[in-house]
């Protein structure tokens, strides 16, 4: 092929590169804009004061359970002592992160085997649908990280991801009379397996979190209304 033939082929081969990563950057770019979109049309969580702490409890006997095996319903991992912190900036907020902290783990299978789960600093994060009902369930992690859940025989990892169903809210009223909201979980993120017994399980999994927790909101030490709309 003559020199100039070759130099115009490079020319609009460049060219074709160029637009074939504008779409791709454009395409990214609407989806960002349909996905905050998306965030701002919903339900929101409404308190009755701004830079709120967000704690929340286990409901008893509803306690969040993990089923990392895909088989028995009775082959789940519990937790003595379970922990959840997060900040509302304003008064009406689209989404709610609590950074969840777990010990005295194990399975509750009768056996009890000691089990560890490291969050390394990922965030559950809750939206709300319009009416206040419903809602999905994320997890939020920085890049690189992963939850990891550590039993003697086998190690599971459940990475970042989003928008899972299986989320329903209810106001309650406690003796101090300040609103808090039950939120009942029951979703599936996907996790994968590693050695041990897991290496005849497959790799990737479904699991689930599954129980109820009770958010409550406080400013200075005080507690607020937290709702849902």
């Amino acid at each position: 092929m003559p020199p100039q033939t070759q130099s115009r082929e490079g020319e609009r081969m460049t060219s074709r590169s160029k637009a074939i990563g504008l779409s791709l950057v454009v395409s990214v770019m609407s989806a960002v804009a349909a996905i905050n979109a998306s965030a701002t049309s919903g339900g929101h969580f409404i308190l009755e004061a701004a830079n709120a702490t967000i704690t929340a409890s286990e409901h008893i006997p509803d306690k969040l359970h993990f089923k990392p095996h895909p088989g028995s319903d009775s082959e789940r991992v519990g937790c003595g002592v379970a922990t959840y912190h997060g900040v509302a900036t304003s008064t009406t907020v689209s989404e709610i992160e609590v950074t969840p902290s777990y010990s005295e783990c194990s399975t509750t299978d009768g056996s009890g085997t000691p089990v560890t789960i490291d969050h390394n600093g990922c965030k559950y994060q809750f939206t709300v649908s319009p009416g206040g009902t419903n809602g999905t369930f994320a997890i939020v992690c920085k890049v690189g990280a992963n939850i990891v859940i550590t039993h003697p025989n086998c190690t599971v990892t459940v990475r970042a991801q989003s928008n899972l169903q299986g989320v329903h809210y209810t106001t309650l009223t406690e003796p101090n009379t300040k609103h808090v909201l039950t939120v009942d979980v029951n979703v599936t993120p996907s996790s994968e397996y590693h050695g041990g017994i897991c290496v005849f399980l497959g790799t990737n999994h479904a699991h689930t979190l599954i129980g109820s927790i009770i958010l409550r909101a406080d400013v200075n030490g005080q507690r607020i209304h937290l709702t849902t709309t």
